[in-house]
């Protein structure tokens, strides 16, 4: 009974989501474990989302709303960082929901072994369907001083047999579904999503780095909404391209500032051919886009020098046979038949 006296700020990011805010807040609100410093951070929103947040903490003291002028996630983050007092940090998007005992569950597994972070996988709700994504085995996991540089090299990227699933790439960098000990983060700031095209990574490889030990729990608590056509993941940004190269820069750095070994160099390979997936994807399932751009983008992307070396270098034989298939047509630019595929891939995913 100790833990009641811990607090969690939960740090929820708010941007045009009327349609889902209340959902997500009423599964922080209700939350088993009531010692929470609920903190959203109002990036300038022009919908509803704010009056509907409003309308909640006026029965919830433990809300604050916190606005600023649209910055992007990155800034609102760090702004929720700021503002946060608990002892323990919890961030989630606010088109996504927890399970009730989320909170709790996280909090007693953080307790009982002293950790530094613990983590779980996710739920990605579909319009037509769920996807359960357990991004290691089916049971739960401690990383101590033994292993746990096994995984701070896995926030760079996968090696080996870890490329079995390399569609799972970034679903263990998430900053959300993971509960973290406010000490072994201080001083991590989230670098802006208009200068790397995606912050989660970053902040994840920086964080581990300092941390000690970590508990992975197989349950699943988190639910990653996919149906929000608004959402930045549902629409190609040209410039993203580029952000990523300057994401990878960082990250290569990053290795060489803190002197780390050379797997840590084979999983930031891995990660830049495994990025193709997340690009080609989202590029196919544009539809505002015409095809014969996506082919010339395609084309432009597949010739950049990053994405041939690290294609030259990635090791085959741990892929699947779909696998292969993918990265073999990328790395000969086959540009018909690897739209093609990714195409299909899109389509089998759930939409």
């Amino acid at each position: 009974m100790s833990n009641l006296n811990k607090i969690i700020s939960v740090i929820i990011p708010v941007y045009n989501v009327e349609n889902y805010i209340e959902k997500c807040l009423n599964s922080i609100v209700n939350q088993t474990y009531n010692n929470l410093e609920i903190i959203i951070i109002d990036d300038g929103s022009t919908d509803n989302s704010i009056a509907i947040a409003e309308k909640i903490a006026e029965n919830d003291k433990r809300i604050r709303i916190i606005s600023q002028v649209n910055q992007g996630v990155s800034s609102a983050r760090n702004l929720g960082l700021d503002n946060a007092s608990g002892e323990y940090i919890l961030f989630i998007d606010s088109d996504d929901w927890l399970d009730l005992e989320t909170c709790k569950i996280a909090l007693d597994t953080m307790i009982k072994h002293d950790a530094d972070v613990v983590m779980w996988p996710y739920i990605s709700e579909y319009p037509l369907n769920s996807k359960v994504n357990l991004f290691f085995e089916n049971k739960d996991i401690v990383w101590d001083e033994t292993n746990i540089e096994e995984l701070r090299r896995r926030m760079v990227g996968p090696i080996n047999e870890e490329l079995f699933m390399p569609h799972a790439l970034d679903s263990v960098v998430t900053v959300w579904g993971k509960l973290y000990k406010r000490s072994a983060i201080n001083n991590v700031r989230f670098v802006d999503i208009n200068e790397i095209g995606t912050e989660d990574a970053l902040f994840n490889i920086e964080a581990f780095n300092k941390v000690n030990k970590t508990v992975y729990i197989s349950s699943v608590f988190y639910h990653y909404r996919k149906d929000n056509l608004k959402s930045i993941t549902h629409s190609y940004k040209f410039a993203r391209v580029h952000q990523w190269l300057e994401l990878y820069t960082k990250i290569e750095q990053f290795i060489k500032i803190n002197n780390l070994n050379s797997n840590y160099n084979l999983a930031l390979n891995n990660r830049i051919c495994l990025g193709l997936i997340g690009l080609g994807i989202n590029l196919a399932e544009d539809k505002k886009i015409k095809y014969h751009i996506k082919k010339s983008e395609l084309k432009k992307i597949l010739s950049m020098d990053h994405y041939v070396s690290s294609l030259n270098a990635l090791d085959f034989k741990y892929l699947s046979f779909k696998w292969k298939i993918f990265f073999i047509l990328a790395r000969n630019r086959s540009i018909n038949l690897f739209y093609i595929l990714l195409f299909i891939m899109n389509k089998l995913r759930g939409r």
